[in-house]
């Protein structure tokens, strides 16, 4: 890496300095992906539950970042380049870069027995895929050179390596990501999964709620609920069901609620009776823009609004009885603390940083 840099700045060639800054950053991710590999092998505690698994996808994902980077700033060194030409010493880039090829190339051989089932490593692979490729540029743009003298060789070759580098980074960036947005894994079908258990297992009557996610790239998990028949076995039934989600879907983690009745997170009495808390929260914006006084409505603007920054002296009379008909209208489905509570700012204050509010404006 350190030859490549000396090379290059004597050399003045472009790719050979675009190949030893991928090196250099190739380093740091060969660091992060070992650092990452190593921790995620800790056990599990009470504060991570699941363990340290995670750390090897965002190490995955650290890396593609780092790949859009490089390719990022080679292109615009290109382009600087196609403008301002610049003589490359070929004999001094053609023997740096085989040193480059020689030692990419090892380390390649190395990295590759491993990253079969790992995306961590994956990501370190295509990195040392992207410096050989750098180290190719510049050999041949070196020996184009030699032959013909053609300078602009340098900058097109490492654009066209740049390219490369990028579409490695996207599908590194669209796996990790698609892992930790807790994305369905690759190969697995919720409705496969349902299929597969209501027609192997009579049983069964249906198979609902089922969310599947990788805790690492090799590492699945599921949860779902099943509905059976009154004289279902629940101990065997459940066993079953974890049977063919481990033969054929290779899910060793699942967690399945059996179930004999109706769902119980469809049960009424476990929902809020008519509750939108959008609805709610227009309804309080209602309240208090016919509250607030005209000098006080510049507070107001749309749901920008920070109710808590309404102050005491600001709840005059038609403000509080507003709010005392908030109470009434969803005295059912607010905290009976709250309700009871006399401190109208307290009231405004579980309105505005309801976490479920803030969602569902979100998504609305």
């Amino acid at each position: 890496m350190f030859m490549e840099i000396v090379g290059g700045i004597i050399s003045h060639s472009l790719a050979l300095l675009s190949d030893a800054g991928h090196m250099l950053t190739d380093l740091f991710a060969l660091v992060l992906s070992w650092l990452a590999h190593k921790f995620s092998a800790k056990k599990s505690d009470l504060q991570r539950s699941y363990g340290y698994h995670r750390l090897q996808i965002i190490a995955a994902f650290v890396n593609g970042l780092t790949l859009f980077f490089i390719a990022v700033i080679i292109i615009i060194e290109s382009i600087k380049r196609f403008i301002f030409p610049v003589n490359v010493e070929w004999k001094v880039m053609l023997v740096i870069a085989t040193l480059g090829l020689i030692s990419n190339i090892i380390v390649f051989f190395i990295l590759h027995s491993k990253c079969e089932s790992n995306i961590n490593i994956k990501s370190a692979v295509l990195h040392v895929i992207g410096d050989i490729l750098g180290s190719v540029a510049a050999i041949l743009a070196s020996i184009i050179i030699m032959f013909t003298g053609w300078q602009m060789v340098d900058p097109i070759l490492s654009v066209f390596v740049s390219v490369i580098i990028l579409n490695s980074g996207y599908k590194i960036l669209k796996n990790s990501c698609h892992i930790l947005l807790e994305g369905t894994p690759e190969g697995i079908s919720t409705e496969e999964i349902k299929s597969k258990i209501t027609s192997e297992l009579p049983e069964v009557i249906d198979v609902h709620h089922i969310h599947a996610w990788s805790l690492s790239d090799n590492y699945f998990i599921i949860t779902m609920h099943a509905k059976v028949k009154q004289d279902a076995q629940h101990t065997d039934i459940l066993y079953e069901i974890k049977k063919i989600l481990l033969s054929r879907f290779e899910i060793a983690h699942s967690t399945v609620e059996i179930e004999y009745d109706e769902c119980a997170d469809n049960k009424s009495e476990l929902r809020p009776k008519n509750f939108n808390p959008v609805t709610l929260f227009k309804d309080a914006m209602k309240f208090f823009v016919e509250g607030i006084k005209e000098n006080s409505r510049g507070l107001v603007n749309s749901f920008d609004i920070k109710l808590e920054h309404l102050l005491p002296h600001q709840l005059n009379d038609d403000i509080i009885k507003n709010i005392d008909k908030l109470k009434d209208k969803y005295s059912e489905q607010i905290p009976e603390d709250v309700i009871k509570n006399d401190e109208y700012i307290q009231f405004i204050g579980y309105i505005n940083n309801s976490y479920e509010l803030r969602a569902c404006l979100q998504t609305e």
